[in-house]
């Protein structure tokens, strides 16, 4: 019987890669939910919020660190979070989960580009 490389499983590799990383982010926030309202989750839960207050349009001013300044921070994750909270709801924890299962699902997808960087550098034998 011959034994395949490891490269003729990359598929294989990769979804396993993917599930052990979504298992072990839903693990942590499953474990420490409140941990979720603390940092950078509270701002982008607010953040969302005027977002979904303005009609899903990004604001020309910010309404929450700076009344009246002009709009500072980086659309794309309040925007998501505005669209996946205008679905699930913005009322209690609701959306802190929704940020904490947003972040497990990218900080997972980080595992597909890091196998092929290190496949990359270090030649198919090792990844």
């Amino acid at each position: 019987m011959k034994w395949r490389k490891i490269s003729d499983h990359t598929g294989l590799i990769i979804t396993l890669s993917l599930i052990l990383s979504m298992l072990t982010s839903l693990f942590v926030i499953s474990s420490r939910p409140f941990f979720q309202g603390t940092g950078d989750t509270s701002t982008y839960v607010s953040l969302s919020r005027e977002i979904i207050e303005n009609g899903l349009m990004i604001p020309q001013t910010n309404a929450i660190h700076y009344p009246g300044s002009a709009w500072v921070y980086p659309p794309v994750i309040p925007y998501v979070g505005a669209l996946l909270m205008s679905i699930f709801g913005s009322v209690g924890w609701t959306p802190y989960l929704v940020f904490g299962l947003l972040g497990s699902v990218i900080f997972s997808a980080t595992a597909v580009p890091i196998y092929f960087l290190i496949r990359e550098l270090y030649g198919k034998e090792i990844g």
